[in-house]
């Protein structure tokens, strides 16, 4: 935009703004359109995302818990593991179907089709749908903050008020 104004400038001893911005504004008024599109498809994703969360967190309000409290422990190498409030090991109940494909330890290495949906991608679906299948009171996280940022801010708005973070249980050192 600056460029055709100084070109302008350079040619022409007055400038005419309505007519400058019919007609050589061209290139700048396409790029408004596409930044404004951007943040307007922006907006309705985010509102499209508030509303699946708030639909999720009526769901696992109305749902009994299958598990009062679900430990969830995060590898750093990106194996999960789900523990009862006793300890116990309950990632085949929560996992279901997917266990066998969880535990594979070539799970890591898979190449998605078309390189749409990365493996953490996948992970992520799984663990959430986990827990709100399984719909605990109480959440407890143990891994390393910062390792799974999306996973975490989605947990921390289905589960408001409902998760723990630890990082420095038995647990924790195990997972780590």
């Amino acid at each position: 935009m600056t460029r055709a104004i100084l070109e302008y400038i350079n040619v022409n001893d007055r400038m005419e703004l309505e007519g400058f911005m019919n007609f050589r504004a061209e290139t700048y008024k396409k790029e408004l359109k596409k930044v404004v599109a951007a943040i307007v498809n922006e907006y309705v994703l985010e509102q499209e995302q508030k509303g699946f969360i708030l639909l999720l967190k009526k769901y696992i309000e109305s749902k009994k818990p299958v598990y009062p409290t679900i430990n969830l422990i995060i590898k750093k190498d990106g194996a999960i593991a789900f523990l009862d409030e006793k300890g116990c090991d309950i990632s085949k109940e929560c996992l279901e179907e997917n266990y066998s494909t969880v535990m594979d330890s070539t799970f890591l290495s898979i190449d998605f089709p078309g390189g749409t949906m990365g493996i953490l991608d996948y992970y992520e679906d799984l663990i959430i749908s986990a827990l709100i299948k399984c719909a605990p009171r109480k959440v407890v996280i143990h891994m390393c903050k910062e390792k799974f940022p999306g996973l975490l801010n989605v947990l921390k708005e289905v589960f408001k008020g409902k998760i723990i973070f630890c990082t420095g249980c038995i647990l924790c050192c195990k997972g780590n």
